[in-house]
């Protein structure tokens, strides 16, 4: 008797997931009907396709998403004269743990990519909270192969982070989730605020440097050209430009990205003090559209 009330029990809830599941798929088909590019959304599932070939694809966090922000984008595509696709997440929504799955996911798509340019940002070595967001897909419609995958990947708040995946398909901002995007970050600053840089940086790194956090996502990022390597694209590592020049923990990850290009052939390039006018910049180390345009045309045209 017992045994057939626990059945009972397990059947239920697992009628209740899955009816749940298939809530938020259909709560995403009208989302994923409206037609988004990469400039329009912070989403990857959004403007992922299957089967096709890219020149060139950026990772990391806000440093290199704002290359697609603000239809920056655009502008690259003029300047480069190249196809690429921006997976990078911003907002303190992802560690290196998810960008590596997110790449895997788009390999396991059938997708081709020539070069990866992964923008080795400091505080994402680093950052103790980035691999524990549970934010990271609230902008992503649900998807089951997607859901599963990532029910079986290793990695840090699953759980949490898969809730949150499921439940924000339910919302009403979900719903009204449009394709978005300013014409150009034109906001700059006028100087370098000394002041504004020290607080920022001790809001960045509030226990100091975290090197068993280093430790932890050097080893994911490691894997991670692995599996590029694997799928037969070239990958760039490039420190990417503040105005304010070295984050801390620079020197740590520029000498684990030497060991990287050491051990996977991986091309290394430090620009961290290569744009040090604040006209470029809308905070102290985010470009604005003419800051991404100088960078664009100055070091990422030579590099492809």
């Amino acid at each position: 008797m017992i045994y057939r009330f626990i059945i009972q029990v397990f059947g239920y809830a697992a009628f209740l997931i899955l009816t749940i599941l298939v809530g938020a798929k259909i709560m995403s088909v009208p989302v994923m009907e409206k037609g988004f590019k990469n400039y329009e959304t912070e989403s990857n599932l959004l403007v992922m396709k299957e089967s096709k070939q890219y020149d060139f694809l950026f990772m990391g966090i806000s440093h290199a998403r704002n290359f697609s922000r603000h239809k920056n984008h655009l502008r690259l595509d003029t300047i480069l004269n190249k196809s690429f696709i921006n997976i990078a997440q911003g907002g303190g929504r992802c560690g290196v743990s998810e960008q590596y799955f997110y790449l895997k996911y788009l390999y396991e798509k059938n997708n081709k990519i020539n070069k990866v340019i992964y923008v080795l940002s400091p505080p994402m070595l680093f950052h103790t909270g980035l691999p524990v967001s549970s934010k990271t897909f609230d902008f992503e419609p649900f998807d089951f192969e997607f859901f599963i995958d990532y029910l079986f990947f290793k990695t840090k708040n699953k759980t949490q982070r898969l809730y949150s995946y499921v439940n924000t398909k339910y919302s009403s901002e979900w719903s009204d989730y449009q394709p978005k995007s300013f014409n150009k970050k034109q906001n700059y600053l006028t100087k370098l605020d000394s002041v504004k840089v020290t607080s920022g940086l001790n809001f960045t790194y509030k226990k100091g440097l975290a090197h068993y956090q280093f430790k932890n996502s050097s080893e994911i990022v490691q894997q991670t050209l692995q599996l590029i390597k694997k799928n037969n694209s070239a990958c760039i590592l490039i420190i990417p430009p503040a105005l304010f020049g070295k984050w801390n923990g620079h020197n740590e990850t520029l000498e684990f990205a030497k060991k990287m290009q050491e051990k996977y052939g991986a091309k290394v390039y430090d620009y961290s003090e290569t744009v040090l006018d604040p006209k470029y910049y809308y905070d102290h180390h985010h470009l604005n559209s003419n800051g991404v345009v100088y960078f664009a045309e100055n070091y990422l045209k030579p590099i492809l």
